[in-house]
Parts: structure tokens; sequence; C-alpha cells
């Protein structure tokens, strides 16, 4: 009888969960998991807002920087910086060496513009050898610095010509520090070999640049920022720039304080014939993420006195807009 009630009452003693306790904590469980999928789903959300915007805004920030840098340069031939430059290359296409340091064309129906910059490469290449005639060849310090199809300018405090090295045959001028600039060779060519005056040994040799700005798409197939050189192969600078809108700052009464007096757009600038009185330039670029279903829903901004609405990508946008001075302007 004791081994009996000693059975029974160890079996007694015996605990568990019930059904409906294991169905309590299941769900206790899911609403636990729940909660926790929740938050992580919002903190990757945020991660990706912030994510988008820091690359929206390091992408603005560089070609900010790529505009300013060479827009301050814009007009910079050396001593003679001020003075328009005589241009002896074949103006082929759009590309005038001889033309003002600032010009840029509209955009049509609210599409990017663009923008062209005039400036010569600082250097130290100088004249060995003043100059018999206008046509002859230069001299140089530092021919190993330049090569056969280059854009050049020589320049002293008082004028400067614009010219494409045509030889001799090579890669380059010859170790003699001959540049040669005929006529009838190369492209786009000179077309005309004498230059404005016979240069003396006060005279600098520069490598001339053209650059236009455009917007185009990119490799990613984003919009981008791109910029060509003396008619080369256009280089992708910045990707998700949407749109470039510039105004141009005139001096319209070309006083000594050289400050402008309205912004005008490039078609009035142009109608004018105004572009050497260009002394600032506004540029106002839109940005987007690259990614598309960034915001949980379409997002409205304002650019260029545009109220727009977009309908797909769910992208953020951002504008960045800065004035620059034209430190090397033709008044």
């Amino acid at each position: 009888m004791k081994l009996k009630r000693r059975i029974f009452n160890y079996s007694k003693n015996q605990t568990g969960m019930t059904l409906v306790e294991l169905m309590v904590a299941m769900t206790l469980s899911l609403v636990i998991l729940a909660g926790v999928i929740q938050v992580f789903i919002s903190s990757k959300q945020s991660y990706r807002l912030n994510d988008a915007m820091s690359r929206v805004q390091e992408n603005g920030r560089f070609a900010i920087n790529f505009l300013v840098k060479d827009i301050r340069m814009a007009g910079f031939y050396g001593c003679a910086s001020g003075t328009t430059p005589t241009n002896h290359v074949n103006s082929a296409g759009s590309y005038d060496y001889g033309g003002p340091p600032i010009e840029g064309t509209d955009g049509a129906s609210g599409t990017a513009d663009t923008l062209i910059i005039r400036a010569a490469t600082p250097s130290d290449i100088l004249l060995t050898a003043s100059m018999p005639l206008v046509s002859a060849d230069l001299k140089t310090t530092s021919p190993s610095g330049l090569a056969e199809g280059d854009i050049i300018m020589v320049s002293d405090c008082a004028s400067s010509d614009v010219m494409q090295i045509t030889g001799p045959s090579g890669t380059g001028p010859s170790d003699t520090g001959n540049v040669v600039h005929n006529t009838g060779v190369g492209t786009p060519g000179n077309a005309t070999k004498n230059l404005s005056k016979a240069y003396g040994t006060d005279a600098v040799v520069m490598k001339m640049n053209e650059f236009t700005y455009s917007i185009q798409t990119g490799a990613s197939g984003q919009p981008a920022l791109f910029r060509n050189n003396n008619n080369g192969t256009a280089m992708e600078l910045v990707e998700g720039v949407d749109n470039m809108q510039i105004l141009y700052g005139v001096d319209t009464d070309a006083d000594s304080n050289k400050v402008a007096n309205i912004y005008s757009d490039a078609t009035t600038v142009d109608a004018a014939n105004n572009w050497n009185n260009v002394v600032s330039v506004r540029i106002s670029l839109l940005l987007q993420t690259i990614d598309d279903n960034v915001a949980s829903s379409e997002i409205d901004y304002f650019y260029n006195g545009v109220n727009n609405s977009p309908t797909t990508g769910r992208k953020l946008r951002r504008v960045f807009t800065t004035t620059i001075n034209v430190r090397n302007r033709t008044l």
C-alpha cells in the first residue's frame, strides 16, 4: 500500500503546458517578431533614404566644384588675360578659339542648357628665340610638353594667337624645339599661318582648352554631367545630374565696378551680343537619386520656376545653385 501511494503521489506532481498555453506563447512570439521585423524594415528604409541623399549631396558638390574651377579660369591667357586672342584654327563646327571666354546655349522647353568655357592652361614653356617673321616656327624651351595636333596659344602681355601644332611628323615637335603651324594639315587644321605679330622671347606657349559642359545619358543609363574638351570624346563627370539651367550676369553699364547689373539667359545675351560683358555665371543643377523607389511615394519638386509632379521612379531630388565670378573676363 505504501508503494502504491508513492507512485500515485509522484504522478500527481508531474507538470506540463496545455494547448492553450502553447497558443498564447506562440501568439506573443509572433507579435514580438513582427515588431522586430517592423523595426528592421524602418531602419533599413531610413538607411536607404540617408544613403541616397548623401550620394545626391556628394554628387552635387562634385558637379559644382568642376564647374566652379573651369569658370573661374575662363579667359585666362597668361599676362594677356582680358584681351581677345587671334584665332588661326579652322572654325569647323562650333569651335571658335577666338570667341568670348564664356558662351552658352539654352535648352529647348526646359531641357538642360550647355556651357562653353575657353581658357589656356598655365605653362612655363617659353620662346628661346624671337620670330623673324609672323609665319615662322616657334622655338620653345620644352617641346616635350607639346604634341602634334595640340591646340596652343602663344601670348605676351600685349596680344595672343591660337593655332594647331601641325608638325614635324611623328608624335610631337622635333628635338630642336620647333613648333610648326602650317596650313592644310591636321584636323581641324589652321586657316592661316601668319600670326598677328612676330613674338619675342617674352612670350609663353600654353595649351588651349575649349570645354563644353552638357547633360547626357551616362554609362549607367542615368542622366549625367559631361565635359568635352577641344572636340574630343565627351567625358562623364558626375551621374544623377538631371538638368542644368544657367543665367549670365552682364555688366550693362561697363563701369569700373565690373558687377552684374542683370542676369539673363543665353538667348538674351546672344541677341544683345553681350558675351564679352559677362562677369558672372549662375548655375542651377537638379540632381536625383540613382536608385528608383527610394521614397515611399513620388515627391513633387520645384525647379526653374516650375512645380514638377513626377509619376514614376519614386526618386528624391535636390537643387544646387551657385554664382561664380568670371575672373579673367574680357571687357
